[in-house]
């Protein structure tokens, strides 16, 4: 199996802080409006693995419960919103910094290329051939279809926010409107499922109420020899530690209302176990630069400039250190299916 630690990136360029104070705040708002909404509780039962074995891990802003379970480690929201409803509604949290034309490419050079490079990586580690299909879900603002397409592989997204939708196909992609609900039947997507040869679930499967629902449901329908790439927020991790210190701070990582779970290695290989065999996995995070940011966005204090960009620009290697320690807060997983 491969493994890799550590990815070099550039914050700057994406966003600034004042940029990030914005994002909290928009979180913030939607954490507020969408607290509770249906009333739905876990019953303290881990949604990852069933077990009982839970306690409380914190009390995250506006009372958001989050429980660390002791079978798998990961942690889960306790009191949910009103998933669907949230999804569909623009501008839940900051999935406007996906549709800003202004740092598209940025974002499809620094965060996404790299992956599509691994992928790729892997599959010709292992002797899987890409030429045909990747498909996308949850594609957000199309990233990683740019990316894909840079490799003339043919890409296609499924995303529900309709601003995103919209945005996407402006630039030409191919994209399936839907909501992956497991429960319903969805032919469209299901044939696109289907013939894939890579279907990819970044950053998507913290946000599904049944993530075992999910995974089940791609098994069912992609073909044998297909490869599922998933990626999720990694417990335990620095921003983990981050989010814990600054509970007001709720635009990374652990990001109530949207973030259901935050999921440990051990739970990623207990969700795939008997469906998909992991080929190869890959650390990263910004658990660093939210030890240095997350003072700065939370008190609005005058910054050092010069004294943060020469922090900042330890940042790759320190982050690097982290993750080889079991620190990422990010993970990157490929998997075949068997």
């Amino acid at each position: 199996m491969i493994e890799r630690y550590g990815k070099d990136i550039e914050m700057q360029k994406i966003r600034s802080l004042d940029d990030e104070r914005k994002y909290n705040e928009r979180a913030i708002a939607a954490a507020d409006a969408f607290y509770a909404g249906d009333g739905c509780k876990s019953g303290s039962i881990c949604r990852i693995c069933g077990s009982k074995e839970t306690s409380l891990y914190f009390e995250a802003y506006d009372g958001y419960l989050y429980y660390e379970c002791s079978n798998c480690g990961s942690l889960f929201l306790d009191n949910l919103p009103k998933l669907e409803e949230m999804y569909r509604t623009d501008n839940v949290s900051n999935t406007r910094a996906y549709i800003d034309e202004k740092i598209f490419e940025e974002r499809v050079r620094q965060l996404q290329s790299p992956k599509v490079d691994f992928v790729l990586e892997v599959c010709a580690e292992h002797d899987i051939k890409m030429s045909t299909v990747w498909v996308d879900v949850g594609a957000g603002g199309g990233q990683i279809l740019a990316a894909v397409q840079k490799k003339n592989i043919m890409a296609y997204g499924v995303e529900s926010d309709q601003a995103e939708i919209e945005f996407m196909r402006s630039k030409g992609f191919s994209v399936l409107d839907a909501y992956v609900d497991p429960q319903e039947k969805n032919e469209a997507l299901e044939e696109l499922l289907a013939k894939a040869d890579v279907v990819s679930f970044m950053m998507v499967l913290e946000h599904v109420k049944s993530p075992t629902d999910v995974v089940d449901y791609f098994y069912r329908f992609m073909k044998p020899g297909a490869v599922l790439v998933l990626e999720v927020p990694r417990h335990p991790s620095v921003a983990s530690f981050a989010n814990l210190a600054y509970k007001n701070i709720v635009y990374r990582h652990i990001t109530v209302p949207v973030h259901l779970q935050i999921f440990t290695e051990k739970a990623i290989s207990m969700l795939l176990r008997g469906r998909f065999k992991i080929l190869g996995k890959w650390g990263y995070g910004e658990g660093f630069s939210d030890l240095v940011k997350f003072p700065l966005i939370s008190n609005h204090v005058k910054v050092d400039y010069r004294l943060y960009d020469m922090i900042m620009n330890e940042n790759n290697d320190i982050q690097r250190l982290l993750d080889e320690a079991g620190l990422s807060d990010m993970m990157l997983f490929v998997a075949v299916k068997e």
